[in-house]
């Protein structure tokens, strides 16, 4: 016949079932700690990496910023200066087509006069011409005021020499125009 085990029997067996299976659930339980341990470690690198990452962004786009309102700040100054010294040319051509005219208005009232004389001084010019003398003192006012302006393109800010250029060729041919403006015309009409 066969033996019942004994309950001290049953409970050692039971204690090395327990004992094994504890054993096992233990390394199991061991080894999930580890891996989860080399998870966080992994995980908290990686958010150093972003951490690092995000800083590093903000500073390079902080000193862009920085950059950008510079220049934006010296693009608007370099456009006032452009928009003062467009508004002084503006205002010495204005100048000039008024003293132009005016000119021309009393070129005519001029040649109305001398149309109605019969006959030309022909021995000496007229170094007394109201006209010529106003003539005169216009050319030196528009020489001065012309001189100032291409004394100041030197002083232009801006990288584009075209421009400079095109303004000292513009002060040249005032000055070609006050030239033959100046020379003494006869005062008869042929």
């Amino acid at each position: 016949m066969l033996r019942e085990p004994s309950n001290m029997e049953q409970e050692d067996t039971l204690g090395d079932q327990n004992s094994s299976t504890s054993m096992s659930t233990n390394d199991d339980l061991k080894e999930l700690c580890l891996l989860l341990d080399e998870e966080r470690h992994k995980m908290h690198q990686l958010a150093e990496q972003w951490k690092h990452f995000g800083t590093s962004t903000i500073f390079k786009l902080e000193s862009q910023i920085v950059d950008y309102q510079e220049k934006l700040s010296d693009l608007e100054e370099r456009q006032i200066l452009l928009l003062n010294e467009n508004e002084a040319l503006k205002s010495l051509i204005d100048q000039m087509a008024i003293t132009n005219h005016h000119l021309t208005s009393s070129n005519k009232k001029s040649q109305q006069t001398v149309a109605t004389q019969t006959c030309c001084e022909k021995s000496e010019p007229r170094a007394e011409d109201p006209l010529q003398q106003q003539i005169s003192l216009q050319n030196m006012f528009d020489a001065i005021k012309t001189a100032e302006v291409y004394e100041s393109i030197g002083n232009i800010t801006g990288n584009d020499a075209s421009e400079k250029l095109v303004l000292k060729e513009f002060c040249n041919l005032i000055w070609k125009y006050l030239e033959e403006r100046s020379k003494p015309k006869s005062s008869c009409l042929i």
